[in-house]
């Protein structure tokens, strides 16, 4: 007596054979899928990756635009006979130089940060303890130091928490954002 046995060997489908029925979905990348619009995709630089979009097909995905918001300058004013500008609100941009005016009483610039608009005022130190400061003269433009990186709420002070010095002008200083 002969025993005839058959072995089952397991189906192999090659990726390009799947189908997916309607309602289902492509992981990865947007793929084809007759009659489904997304509508308008908008998608602002740094928000979201989106992977690469497959070859349409018939597939309306509608409207997309790629934009850049690009920040606008800001300024601070610190009026004649004071020695403290307006709150800044940088919301999520970050200050990158400073540009003086040419009616600039000699100082330093210090700063005083909060965490909300009309917050607590704190003067800005660095981990050393020494108050983050910035030597500058008239008619210049200065890098903001690395420390304020992030920080939203910011008022400019002419000379230093121990030792304000008053304007004998209105200043209007410039600030350079970083988008």
């Amino acid at each position: 007596m002969i025993a005839v046995y058959q072995v089952n060997r397991p189906t192999v489908i090659e990726p390009s054979t799947i189908a997916l029925e309607a309602g289902t979905a492509v992981i990865g990348k947007l793929a084809p899928n007759d009659g489904v619009d997304i509508g308008d995709v908008t998608l602002n630089a740094g928000i979201a990756a989106i992977g690469k979009l497959s070859p349409n097909n018939g597939v309306d995905i509608g409207d997309v635009g790629i934009e850049r918001v690009i920040p606008a300058n800001l300024t601070a004013t610190i009026a004649n006979g004071a020695s403290l500008s307006n709150e800044i609100d940088f919301g999520g941009s970050s200050m990158q130089m400073m540009l003086m005016p040419t009616a600039w009483t000699v100082a330093v610039i210090t700063f005083q940060v909060a965490e909300a608009t009309g917050g607590t005022l704190r003067n800005a130190y660095d981990e050393f303890g020494n108050e983050v400061s910035v030597t500058i003269a008239a008619s210049r433009a200065v890098p903001v130091p690395l420390e304020l990186a992030g920080v939203r709420f910011v008022k400019i002070r002419s000379g230093t928490g121990g030792s304000a010095v008053n304007q004998g002008a209105e200043c209007i200083i410039t600030v350079i954002l970083k988008g």
